[in-house]
């Protein structure tokens, strides 16, 4: 009776000492070691049947996180290799109101400040109207599902709902924070999730 490792995505029978399916190159460490399938089906006859077998399931599915990327079993759920889903998450859109009643929407990174490569609307109102806010104030980022804020080291602070942020430590934010920058630029996070 000869010991193998079934491959968990495509069922492919691998030697007993693999690491990496011979088919599909998913992981193998920690699958189990099982009979061969013609060792078992030996003994019993091939059945007979008039119909076309079932297809599988479904196709394996490759974990999109650019980090993992390993192939998974029909119908997972969540990557068995590093436990993350395998679904993409609903689109976060997050946007950022100001006091002068503007809305701005944060694409990937928004950087706060009276010198580019903030907005230069933004700049030019900070240098008329907020010249306490350092050159290089704070940084939104939308990343990982999530919407951060980072004090980039500014004299005068970055507070989330009163609270002063250590310098250059990322803050994840809630829908609805309110941040203010310096003594008094106030603005207002708002966070959706949304289909792709």
């Amino acid at each position: 009776m000869a010991l193998i490792k079934a491959c968990p995505v495509c069922n492919t029978q691998n030697a007993s000492s693999a690491q990496r399916c011979e088919s599909c190159g998913a992981m193998l460490i920690g699958v189990d070691l099982s009979e061969a399938q013609e060792d078992r089906d030996a003994a019993a006859p091939a059945p007979v049947t008039a119909i076309e077998p079932a297809a599988a399931p479904g196709a394996p599915r490759r974990c999109p996180h650019a980090d993992c990327g390993q192939l998974n079993p029909p119908g997972a759920q969540r990557c068995v290799y590093c436990d993350r889903p395998l679904e993409p998450e609903a689109a976060l859109q997050a946007s950022i109101r100001w006091p002068w009643t503007e809305e701005v929407d944060i694409r990937d990174c928004l950087l706060i400040g009276r010198e580019a490569p903030a907005p230069a609307a933004l700049v030019a109102r900070l240098e008329r109207e907020y010249s306490n806010v350092s050159r290089r104030h704070a940084e939104l980022r939308v990343c990982e599902g999530a919407v951060w804020l980072v004090d980039l080291g500014s004299r005068n602070g970055t507070f989330v709902n009163e609270t002063r942020l250590a310098p250059h430590q990322p803050v994840r934010l809630a829908n609805g924070a309110k941040l203010r920058f310096a003594a008094d630029l106030h603005a207002q996070i708002a966070i959706r999730h949304g289909q792709s």
